[in-house]
Order: structure tokens, then C-alpha cells, then sequence
């Protein structure tokens, strides 16, 4: 027994760092005295007050009669904390299917009264006590209640399923209810024709926009899409949301609800209001396209391709005469990604204006590009010999390298290789 009382006492006073473990190796103890010490440890430290180890060792001893009575003393305290430890020792048999019928249901009882309910806990407590027919009690009570997901967790329990007319009824209650989601979950998953009213009305009253790609989803999964109109209607509302990419979608699945022009002067409202949401924006990715420009150029593409380039190339021309803006990048990089993106050349004398505006920010990488654009190597060249005195190693090492390359200097290529390997801080 001295051994046991060992063991016992180093389990009871390191306590915390076993608290911490997943298990604990008792392979040097004997087979049938091991759940005897996990019990004697836990039964120490719920003395001394240490409930999470007393609950640790018990587990690990597998003596769900100890934490069976623990609980139930605790749960049935006096203070709200004696209570809640007691909870704590009752969840651990949840798990394990071992809890009496009536104290799984007034378990259950006791977390769904919570301020926050715990809904999935009770549940499982209530399969704990194979309590199936409180659980399907509880069940429709919260299906009549709208509530999709808590119902059919303890319906699940009950070992019941709803039907498809009771899904219809349900999820007639849920959108009365004001519960859009809920009225959805009903439908989710299945195969069963969704109204058109109700699938309208779930959308109009969502307060997310994921259920409404979930809605028209499940739409089209069972062949009831909506219809042109809707898709008009619906690119609208995004549209004035200022989800321009979003309402694009829609509007193409709208068809012939929306003509060319009208395509033109949404693309042109999207353009001018480029400059304020582009300096607004929180989000962006250094060195990519303006995206309002972008899907502005989308959009006026859809009336005339020629002419969307046009607008665009002038946009970017603008730009050049114009202070920074966007937190995506300089005036003068995006005026040269605006042209690539439309696949169109840079004319001469904006490619000189733009090389001198990226000579004298030092973006000489960047400069010596449109001076070759402007047929000006030799001015590319300078760049790279700019970029090689430059303050900035950036410039030094890779801006000068990228100057020489589009000049197709091999000289400067090589004076940059030989230094790269000669001046290294390593």
C-alpha cells in the first residue's frame, strides 16, 4: 500500500502538471490497482477544492460512479458555483452514455435555461440518459419555435425525422418567425421544391449575403431557378450596394432584362467613382489593378469592347496628370497595368511622360520600362546606371538588373551579376 500511497501523494501535489496531460504512463503499476489510485487522487484533490484534477483523474480511473456522485452533490448545491461544478463533472459522462434517466433531463433542463444556451450539450445529455422521449418533446417545441438546427438535434436523439411536409410546415413557421436561415436549413440538403415566394422572401429578409447564394443554389439544384426578372432585380440591389462584381453575375444571368447601353452607364458610373473608392478601400493586394477599374471595364465591355479600351486607356492617361490616390499603388504603376490589362500598347509620348514621373519618384525599374515603350534604350540604360548609385538596395540589386535587362544591355547585366556576388553583406 505504500506504493499506492506514493504515487497517490506525487498525483495529488504535482497535480498541475498532470492537469495538463492527455495521459499519464502508469505501465510500472500493477493493471487492477490503477483505476484504485486515479480514484484516491481524485477523491484528494476534490477535497482540497481542485475540481479540474479531480475531474482529470477520475476520467483517466474511468470511476463514473465517484464523478456521478460528485456531480450530483455539486449540482444540487447551494451557490451557483457548486452548481456549475457539478455540471462540469456531470458533461464528462455525457460523453460516455452514463447518466441516469432524470438527471440527464434535468441537466438538460438546466442548459437550455441558461442565458446562452447550450443547446447541443443538452442534447447530448439527453441521448446520455436515453432520455428519447423528452428529447422529442423538446424537439418540436423548438421546431415550432423556428429554430431548425436546435430542433433537429434532439429530433436526431429521439431517433425521429421530419418529413417533407413537416419541413414545409416548419419552415412556413421559421419565416414567420422573422427566422430567414432557419427557414432555409429546413430545405438544405434535400430535394424538395422550395416556392418561389418563399425562396423571395428568405432573400429579401437575409441579413447576409451567403444565404442568398445558398437560396439561388439550391434554386437551381432543383430546377426552379429564378427567372430573368429576378436576376435583374437582384443584380440591382446589389448593384446599389456597391457590389459591382456581384451584380455582374447576376446581371448576365438576367439576359435580355438588361440592355447594352445600360451596361455602358453602369461601367461609367463605376469609372467616376473610382478615385473615392479606391482611396477608401481597407483592403487590397500592393501592386494589382484597381479593382473598381477593373470590373468598370467589365462592365462597359458588355456594351462595346473597342470602346470600353478607349475609356479605359483614357482613364489611365488621366491618371499621369493626377495626385496618388490608391492604396493599391502609384498613379504611374497603374497607369501601365490599365494598359496591359486592356491589351493595348502605350502610346509614345505617354510612355516618355510617364518615365519621367517614375525617374523622379526613383522607381527607375519602372521608368526605364516606358522609355523603352517610348523607343528610348538608351535612357533605359541610364536607369539601370541611376539605379546602381541609388540610396536604395532594392534599386541596387534587382531595379538596376530589370533596367539593363529591358535595355538589353549585357554589359550592365554582367556588372550587376559581378557585384551582386562581390558586395554581398554574407
Amino acid at each position: 500500500m505504500g506504493n499506492l500511497e506514493g504515487i497517490v501523494n506525487v498525483l495529488v501535489e504535482r497535480s498541475k502538471e498532470f492537469e495538463r496531460k492527455n495521459s499519464i504512463d502508469m505501465s510500472m503499476f500493477p493493471a487492477d490497482q490503477i483505476s484504485e489510485i486515479y480514484l484516491k487522487a481524485g477523491e484528494e484533490t476534490f477535497l482540497r477544492g481542485d475540481f479540474k484534477s479531480a475531474a482529470h483523474y477520475l476520467f483517466f480511473g474511468q470511476n463514473w460512479d465517484k464523478i456521478l456522485e460528485f456531480g450530483v452533490s455539486y449540482f444540487h448545491g447551494d451557490s451557483n458555483e457548486e452548481k456549475e461544478v457539478g455540471k462540469d463533472f456531470l458533461r464528462i459522462l455525457t460523453a460516455h452514455d452514463k447518466l441516469p434517466k432524470h438527471i440527464a433531463i434535468e441537466l438538460a433542463e438546466d442548459m437550455i435555461s441558461e442565458e446562452h444556451s447550450d443547446y447541443w450539450g443538452a442534447a447530448r445529455a439527453l441521448n446520455a440518459g436515453g432520455a428519447v422521449i423528452r428529447a422529442e418533446e423538446m424537439a418540436y417545441q423548438l421546431l415550432n419555435e423556428g429554430m431548425s438546427e436546435e430542433g433537429t438535434l434532439f429530433l436526431a436523439v429521439a431517433g425521429k425525422k421530419l418529413s417533407d411536409e413537416d419541413r414545409e410546415k416548419y419552415s412556413g413557421i421559421a419565416l414567420d418567425k422573422g427566422r430567414f436561415e432557419d427557414a432555409f436549413n429546413f430545405y438544405e440538403g434535400q430535394d424538395l421544391m422550395m416556392p418561389m415566394d418563399k425562396a423571395k422572401s428568405i432573400i429579401n429578409g437575409r441579413k447576409n449575403d451567403w444565404l442568398f447564394d445558398k437560396v439561388v443554389k439550391y434554386m437551381d439544384d432543383t430546377k426552379h431557378s429564378f427567372v430573368p426578372r429576378d436576376f435583374r432585380e437582384f443584380g440591382d440591389e446589389f448593384f446599389e450596394q456597391g457590389e459591382y462584381y456581384k451584380a455582374l453575375g447576376l446581371y448576365k444571368r438576367a439576359g435580355k432584362m438588361i440592355r447594352a447601353k445600360e451596361y455602358r452607364a453602369k461601367g461609367g458610373q463605376i469609372l467616376s467613382e473610382s478615385t473615392k473608392i479606391e482611396s477608401a478601400r481597407d483592403s487590397y493586394s500592393p501592386g494589382s489593378i484597381m479593382s473598381s477599374v477593373k470590373i468598370a471595364f467589365d462592365y462597359l465591355s458588355q456594351h462595346s469592347v473597342k470602346e470600353a479600351k478607349k475609356r479605359i486607356a483614357q482613364y489611365a492617361n488621366n491618371l499621369l496628370e493626377e495626385k496618388d490616390f490608391a492604396k493599391v499603388g502609384s498613379n504611374v504603376s497603374q497607369f501601365g497595368k490599365l494598359y496591359e490589362m486592356i491589351k493595348t500598347r502605350i502610346p509614345a509620348d505617354k510612355a516618355l511622360r510617364a518615365a519621367s514621373i517614375a525617374e523622379e519618384k526613383e522607381g527607375y525599374d519602372e521608368a526605364a520600362n516606358y522609355y523603352v515603350f517610348a523607343g528610348m534604350k538608351d535612357d533605359a540604360k541610364r536607369m539601370g546606371n541611376m539605379a546602381l548609385r541609388s540610396d536604395n538596395s532594392w534599386q541596387r540589386k534587382y531595379g538596376a538588373r530589370e533596367c539593363f535587362k529591358v535595355a538589353g544591355d549585357k554589359e550592365g547585366i554582367a556588372l550587376v551579376g559581378f557585384l551582386d556576388k562581390n558586395t554581398r553583406d554574407y
